[in-house]
């Protein structure tokens, strides 16, 4: 696992987002979770993740755009 590796968590079912960060955090990646479209992309901005898995039914903006956005945008088209 490279060094630093975190993992954007975007998932309005706490249950399973909260399964995703518990088996992901055991082998030792950096997790942040949050439950939204529009929180989605502010962290991204913020500070870009690694990976992110990304629910495509999300209130206030859905998945599908969030990705749309996200590789539109030169700061985590990659």
């Amino acid at each position: 696992m490279p060094a630093n590796s975190s993992i954007l968590i975007v998932e309005d079912e706490l249950d399973l987002a909260d399964l995703l960060v518990f088996h992901l955090e055991r082998e030792g990646y950096v997790c942040r979770r949050v439950e939204d479209g529009e929180r989605a992309l502010a962290e991204a901005y913020r500070q870009p993740p690694n990976l992110i898995i990304l629910d495509r039914m999300l209130p206030k903006v859905s998945g599908d755009e969030v990705a749309m956005r996200l590789k539109r945008d030169p700061r985590t088209a990659q």
